[in-house]
């Protein structure tokens, strides 16, 4: 694959010196050089992730599909998100805001998201309130929670692609 770009890159590189020892500081650390020395035609390394720090990290679009279920979570960097959850056809929804917050699960501090519903026409009793969820794994495209009140096994989700 060739790439073309209308500009060409200066590698630049920092040499430190090592100065006498009238010039350095009083601390004892040598002083850096900040002469910059061109080599035009160098290579210049960029790295690339995919992961986010923080909440970024979680605002996406997750499924998760199993036999007669198929959930869609779509969590907004706004901390809003909206559960849309089919069973055999029927569908329900769960919306409202998320943080990432740490609770105690197990007698240990936990990360976990926490739920407040302000829409909830899956399980009425919960609409208006606070539920967490702890965080079993997260990478950019999987994510697997776990209810923090039942002992319910984790459901892992795919980001939507």
């Amino acid at each position: 694959m060739i790439f073309a770009c209308g500009a060409c890159f200066d590698v630049a590189e920092h040499h430190a010196t090592d100065p006498s020892a009238a010039d350095q500081p009083d601390a004892g650390v040598p002083a850096i050089d900040q002469t910059i020395v061109r080599r035009p035609g160098g290579t210049v390394r960029v790295e690339a992730t995919r992961d986010h720090a923080g909440f970024g990290g979680f605002a996406a679009v997750w499924i998760h599909k199993e036999d007669g279920q198929n959930e869609r979570l779509a969590i907004e960097r706004n901390g809003t998100f909206d559960w849309t959850i089919d069973r055999n056809g029927t569908k329900c929804e769960i919306a409202g805001t998320v943080i990432i917050d740490n609770i105690r699960y197990k007698d240990a501090d936990t990360p976990a998201l926490t739920w407040t519903m302000t829409v909830n026409n899956c399980n009425s009793s919960y609409q208006g309130k606070n539920a967490s969820d702890v965080i079993i794994e997260h990478s950019f495209d999987h994510l697997v929670i776990k209810d923090s009140e039942f002992e319910l096994d984790p459901v892992p989700y795919e980001r939507e692609r």
